[in-house]
């Protein structure tokens, strides 16, 4: 399946694709012992990262033996954190300030993966649990485009009441239910071709440009009114694709809960968040593990770093800047889950210091120690024994 898609992706894609697997039940996955560089932009210092993947798939340093207590974040990019040096990553400054804290050996485990969604956090976690035994489990979920994953992967889906789950990845009882072998790389074969081919459209449209008067124009010439019609576009396309059952190459701020909270598809996107969290708290109830969540807020949210922004949406009525994050903080408090909202800590420090900026929606080195800071001291406090 890899070299297939390396022919159909142009050589630039296929660099992005080399360190990852897609044959896993949660999509893809980090190879095992690799060694990759990522460059980041001119506009955020042109920095060369050289990051590791241990052999165990997970950034970062091979595991401890026996750590005192084993931390295991899963995530999207921002935990993955391939454009920041090992030592800047949330994971590795939460361990060191929660050894400060306790004086005790802990260990944080990386398991961000790029485009990750939280239902594939939820399947990775059913996996891993009894393999690794973690003493807690953080799911980062970035109030910006983790959403949108719920309806592009279709792991879980709503039947027609919508309020009850008709997945295919079901978790009941903390049992989980995987599909054959055979159903999983069907449903891979398919994704990942529906992704190529919306890759590739991109590439011809200019990188991410749109059709205007029969032609395409790229982004960097799009008016901000054009950006912005250009994303209600694609996520009314994305929710159309889910209806008719088909799954979407969408990774996009959420733009129809943001404006839009009240919209069928907003409330699709919130069940089934609730559906994924909820399911992930019971699942680490069921074997003793403590289970918290940590609200990453969006940098359109927060900032003006991107050329679209809150102030750009303020025109609309159901807009609010707390809108993405507080919707998952609503669906913690709802079920009693353990959570981080770093939406008003970086409110109030600067955000458009914690961010990077340009096209770039992730949050910087003082972004991940400003977290790590907060998260180390609610599970010192809340967690620990």
């Amino acid at each position: 399946m890899e070299k297939g898609l390396r022919l159909i992706y142009p050589d630039k894609v296929n660099e992005s694709f080399q360190p990852y697997e897609f044959d896993v039940p949660y999509l893809r996955a980090l190879k095992h012992n690799i060694w990759e560089t990522f460059r980041r932009s001119q506009a955020n210092g042109g920095d060369i990262i050289r990051w590791r993947a241990n052999k165990h798939g997970f950034r970062g340093d091979d595991l401890q033996a026996a750590p005192d207590v084993r931390i295991i974040v899963y995530g999207d990019s921002n935990i993955q954190a391939r454009f920041s040096h090992l030592e800047n990553t949330f994971p590795y400054k939460l361990q060191g300030y929660l050894k400060g804290l306790t004086g005790k050996q802990i260990e944080v485990i990386n398991a961000g993966l790029i485009g990750f969604g939280p239902d594939q956090s939820l399947i990775r976690f059913s996996l891993e649990a009894e393999i690794y035994k973690p003493d807690i489990v953080i799911f980062h979920i970035f109030a910006d485009n983790d959403f949108v994953d719920l309806i592009k992967n279709r792991l879980f889906t709503l039947d027609q009441r919508s309020n009850a789950i008709n997945a295919n990845y079901m978790v009941e009882r903390a049992q989980i239910s995987l599909w054959s072998w055979d159903e999983v790389r069907e449903t891979l074969s398919s994704l990942m071709i529906t992704r190529a081919a919306v890759r590739i459209w991109k590439e011809i449209a200019g990188l991410t440009g749109q059709k205007d008067s029969g032609h395409f124009k790229p982004r960097a010439e799009l008016t901000m009114e054009e950006q912005f019609e250009r994303l209600i576009s694609a996520s009314e396309k994305d929710w159309t694709m889910y209806k008719e059952g088909n799954s979407s190459g969408g990774d996009h701020y959420d733009i129809d809960i943001a404006l839009f909270p009240r919209n069928e598809s907003s409330k699709t996107k919130m069940a089934l968040m609730s559906h994924v969290l909820k399911n992930a708290k019971m699942l680490a109830d069921a074997r003793n593990i403590r289970f918290m969540v940590m609200i990453q807020p969006s940098s359109r949210d927060l900032t003006t770093n991107l050329a679209l922004n809150y102030k750009h949406f303020l025109q609309y009525s159901g807009y609010k800047r707390t809108n993405l994050a507080f919707a998952v903080d609503s669906i913690c408090r709802d079920n009693k889950i353990h959570k981080i909202n770093l939406f008003d800590l970086f409110l109030r420090s600067k955000p458009e210091t914690l961010y990077f900026s340009g096209r770039d929606n992730h949050w910087n080195d003082a972004g991940q120690e400003l977290a790590a800071q907060e998260v180390a001291q609610y599970i010192y406090e809340k967690l620990l024994d």
